[in-house]
């Protein structure tokens, strides 16, 4: 098995089989191994084997056990999908009733591949159509198979002509392999009731038959109905799936031959069948190179565009794609078989229902009454879609993803053209007008929505809001009115089409006013809590019942949990789920089950006190910070991200780059359950809390006294999260193997970006406070510009950074930029007005910052927008003496051409010649020298230039000022032998006073005579 951990997306190769001797064949042709999946997607209930095949890594899945058909393998494909979005193309692989024919010479234990014939798509579904009066007739067609498979098709006919197959091998490694197989395929012969004689084959290979397969619900066991409808469809094989599947989950059927599909029809045949297929198709994976499937679009793309007729279209459709806005609605657990009755049952709910006209309905009930259940469940079983019915929806949350109008309407956009792509034509001019923009114009897309939704081939258009009252309230506030004015302006329309709005919310003053002005003729129910807790608490009551009699131990202990439970005033789902769960923990006996009954939490806020109560002390602030990150992130994260995220909330200075990182996710979720508890959960790989009262539960209210005296309760600080988020984000900005090609604003989202760095997307668009720092004070606008990263600059700056932050090493972004030498993020920051003469940081200001660094562009930049060309600061000097200390001639001329002072005196540094003394640069003094510096000017620690140079021994500098004329008797030599005899051979009075000379630096040191020149060598 391999080590490695893989996640749904490196799979891209779907293998679907019915019957549990295909799913042992499929097994054995992998070649690796893999682990299970950590988790599948929310609605995934398909059951994987997971391995790699002849270099593809392929997701197996077959149907539930006992249950055939097309919609049972739709269903087995469609949650595939859910799970595994990456997938390129399937294999449909099994057994199937052959149909021998004078032009084929199928036998047992052949092999029958869909391939495309004339009209049909290489699969024929034989019973759909309709019954007239002339008979049953046959309508549609099928999909045929992707054109990668069809082209590797031709390859492997091509191999078999010349006798190279490879399927016969494939065959005989499964069957070494696995010797229980090879007893059960050996047996067939022994076993098989021959009926008619064929000629002997040159050899027992199976032959490979290319053509129609026709796929229904019935068994084919009738040697009469395979001639017919051999003869009518022109098919090969006979099987019971591939029809479910060939429209959304375009594929390749293989099956291997294990009877004639007639009244001799047994399992004789069947293992050999099975074994023989998934050895083709082994074979057929490996004449495709894996590279060359990652460049085909994945099937759910491919399915939604093959509904348009050009690439505008398809775009058109893609752009509405904004959120996950399934997986917030699968998240949500199904409904309890004998709940949501209080809706289902109820006479305007009903009478909705039924309603033929726009209409619409409000529900509405008190946190924890299960709303955001019901809304699912009315959308799975109850609404559901049909040939003149289209309902869509969408889930509010509050977070970034899903609290937004734009993002709802694009959401609800973006199912109805999937389901009704005539209708998108409805958005042609606002796409064309607006490109990608479209997406946050909420008026336009209103538009857009009304004039598809009531066109007159749409039908009815039902749409879903749930939980309204988490929408942005001014989103929420415009959804309410602009949904309001459409009902008041057609309720006494007349179409053949209709539009219904549902919406479920918190009983919210603001909601309740905005439907008011709805027109009396529209149902509205009411479900708050002082009107109808006795319905709902009689379904919860159900729920308590059922669980409890589950519930393995006594009957005493069942019955006094029982009337404990019911006897609780404040009963709703979300309590029940807390309580319920706390119980489960005190199962190992019926002594500690007892003691749990007596003190079991009587609220919601109650229960989630005690879950995270628990924690030790040493715990706590690890906790808190796992709390901070949910609440604080503003959409659900990825388990990945939160690893990392977690990781650099703790600090972890030894990593410099996100590959140093010891991601583990697996450990990441463990320690999310030990030190969360049931306040959040996972699902898909993502982060959740378990709901809004914990969000409300756990965060301060803003301007409210939130001394509560518990330990957790509006414990959480909106302005410490927000810090920490920033944190990490500036942190995570600083490791040196994000380039700015990963930031790109457009390339943010894809799942490359998400994969080699999950914290991008975070960075990119959910800035809390774009200007709060870290720990040494820095921003993430400082960071950014400091590493090079031009497009997170961009994002930044467009909501809002303080491009003059000031803090850190480097005092500002513009120093920062300057001093790395970043010319487009210093463009970018002077366009967004930064201040060109801010003081602070290490250089003092940018214009130093750049000198040092030897930029000369960024230095023109900065003076050509007015930096002051002689400014100073204590620690690094003027510009002029930057450039000097690090040689860099070319910056020197131009400031001297700019007009910048060259015997400017900075402190203990003196002037520039001074400095350029000291570092013992002929070049640039004899620069300075020729416009006109002061040889002899005092100042700074040094003395004069000439001190400077004598200081760290700098012969030929020396030599040059003496020869230009500095004043001899000005310094002291500091023990260079030669420098001594210099000054002395130039007249030097070793008894002169005043400043730094010889006689300072010699002067007191014992033996000394310092008229004579060894004297120097021994100071």
């Amino acid at each position: 098995m391999s080590d490695r951990q893989y996640n749904a997306n490196d799979y891209t190769v779907g293998w679907v089989y019915a019957l549990p001797l295909e799913m042992a064949a499929s097994r054995g042709m992998r070649d690796v191994v893999h682990p299970n999946l950590v988790e599948q997607a929310s609605g995934d209930h398909n059951n994987y084997v997971l391995g790699q095949v002849a270099g593809h890594n392929v997701v197996i899945a077959c149907l539930p056990a006992g249950i055939y058909g097309t919609t049972p393998a739709a269903t087995v494909a469609k949650d595939m999908l859910r799970t595994f979005k990456s997938i390129r193309f399937g294999l449909e692989v099994g057994i199937g009733g052959g149909a021998p024919s004078s032009g084929h010479d199928i036998r047992l234990g052949d092999i029958v591949v869909s391939q495309p014939s004339g009209t049909t798509g290489g699969v024929i579904q034989y019973d759909r159509g309709k019954d007239g009066c002339d008979g049953f007739e046959r309508t549609g067609s099928l999909n045929a198979p992707p054109q990668l498979l069809l082209a590797a098709l031709g390859r492997l006919q091509a191999d078999h002509l010349m006798g190279s197959s490879r399927t016969p091998d494939f065959l005989s490694e499964l069957l070494d392999k696995y010797p229980k197989m090879k007893k059960a395929s050996a047996s067939r012969a022994s076993r098989t009731t021959v009926s008619v004689q064929r000629d002997a084959r040159d050899d027992a290979d199976p032959v490979v038959h290319y053509g129609n397969i026709t796929s229904g619900n019935l068994v084919i066991k009738n040697a009469r109905t395979r001639e017919r409808l051999s003869k009518e469809l022109g098919v090969l094989c006979f099987e019971m799936e591939a029809a479910g599947l060939m429209q959304d989950f375009p594929c390749l059927v293989i099956r291997g031959i294990c009877d004639y599909a007639d009244s001799h029809k047994n399992k004789a045949w069947q293992g050999y069948a099975a074994a023989v297929a998934a050895a083709f198709a082994k074979e057929l994976l490996s004449v495709i190179f894996p590279e060359r499937v990652l460049q085909d679009k994945a099937i759910p793309q491919l399915v939604s565009d093959t509904r348009y007729e050009n690439d505008k279209q398809i775009e058109c459709h893609r752009i509405f794609k904004t959120s996950q806005y399934e997986d917030f609605k699968n998240i949500n657990p199904d409904r309890v078989a004998g709940t949501c009755k209080w809706v289902l049952e109820h006479p305007q709910y009903k009478k909705w229902r039924q309603s033929s006209h726009d209409n619409l309905l409000w529900i509405s009930a008190d946190p924890g009454c299960g709303k955001s259940v019901l809304a699912k469940a009315l959308i799975d079983e109850d609404l559901g879609n049909s040939s003149d019915q289209r309902v869509c929806y969408f889930f509010f949350k509050d977070n970034e993803d899903q609290n937004d109008l734009a993002t709802a309407l694009c959401a609800i956009l973006h199912q109805l053209f999937g389901r009704l792509p005539h209708v998108l034509r409805h958005a042609a001019n606002a796409f064309e007008k607006n490109g990608h923009s479209l997406q946050n114009e909420v008026d336009e897309l209103w538009r857009v929505f009304l004039a598809a939704a009531t066109d007159e081939s749409a039908g009815t258009v039902i749409c879903v809001f749930d939980a309204l009252d988490e929408c942005q309230r001014d989103g929420r506030r415009k959804l309410i009115r602009i949904v309001t004015d459409f009902y008041a302006q057609r309720v006494s329309s007349a179409r053949t089409s209709s539009l219904k709005f549902l919406a479920t919310s918190r009983p919210y003053q603001d909601i309740e006013s905005g439907f008011s002005d709805i027109p009396p003729e529209l149902p509205s129910i009411r479900l708050a809590g002082e009107e109808s807790n006795a319905d709902i608490s009689e379904e919860i009551n159900l729920v308590i019942r059922q669980k409890v009699q589950e519930l393995r131990t006594d009957q005493e202990v069942r019955d006094m949990l029982l009337a404990k439970l019911l006897a609780t005033s404040n009963r709703t789902y979300l309590w029940l789920h807390l309580v319920w769960n706390e119980l489960q923990q005190s199962r190992r006996s019926e002594t500690a089950l007892m003691k749990k009954i007596d003190s079991l939490p009587s609220t919601v806020e109650d229960a989630y006190e005690r879950i995270i109560s628990r924690l030790r002390p040493d715990q706590r602030g690890e906790a808190q910070i796992l709390l901070h990150i949910v609440v604080g992130a503003r959409r659900p994260l990825t388990l990945w991200e939160m690893d990392v995220a977690f990781q650099l909330a703790m600090d972890s200075p030894d990593a410099t780059a996100h590959a140093e990182l010891d991601l583990n996710s697996d450990r990441v979720k463990s320690d999310i359950r030990e030190l969360c508890g049931l306040f959040v959960f996972i699902s898909d790989n993502r982060v959740y809390l378990i709901h809004q009262t914990a969000k409300e539960f756990l965060v301060a209210r803003e301007g409210g006294n939130d001394a509560t005296g518990e330990l957790w309760r509006h414990s959480l600080r909106r302005e410490s999260s927000n810090h920490i988020m920033t944190r990490i984000r500036v942190q995570y900005l600083s490791f040196r193997d994000i380039r700015d090609d990963d930031l790109h604003e457009e390339r943010g989202n894809d799942n490359a970006n998400r994969k080699d760095f999950p914290l991008l997307r975070l960075i990119q668009i959910h800035a809390v406070d774009v200007d709060a720092r870290d720990n040494e004070s820095r921003t993430a606008l400082r960071w950014a510009a400091q590493e090079g990263h031009a497009e997170t600059v961009k994002i930044l700056l467009k909501k809002g950074a303080d491009v003059n932050a000031q803090g850190g090493e480097y005092g500002n972004a513009l120093q920062a930029a300057s001093a790395e030498g970043h010319v487009e993020i210093v463009k970018l920051l002077l366009e967004n007005g930064a201040n060109v003469n801010a003081q602070g940081g290490y250089y003092g200001g940018a214009l130093q910052a750049a000198s040092s660094d030897g930029d000369v562009q960024i230095m023109k930049l900065l003076l050509k927008s007015g930096a002051d060309i002689n400014a100073r600061n204590d620690k690094y000097g003027n510009a002029l003496q930057a450039a000097v200390s690090e040689g860099h001639v070319e910056i020197v001329k131009l400031l001297l051409e700019k007009g910048a002072d060259l015997n400017a005196q900075v402190d203990e540094d003196g002037n520039a010649l001074q400095a350029a003394s000291y570092e013992g640069d002929a070049e640039i003094v004899k620069l300075l020298l020729k416009k006109g510096a002061d040889i002899n000017a005092q100042g700074g620690g040094y003395g004069n230039a000439l001190q400077a140079a004598s200081t760290e021994g700098h012969a030929e500098v020396l030599k040059l000022l003496l020869e230009t004329g500095a004043y001899v008797n000005a310094l002291g030599g500091r023990g260079h032998i030669d420098i001594s005899n210099m000054l002395l051979e130039n007249g030097a009075n070793v008894n002169a006073q005043g400043g730094q000379t010889v006689t300072h630096y010699f002067h007191g040191l014992p033996g000394t005579d310092l008229s004579q020149p060894s004297a120097f060598c021994s100071a």
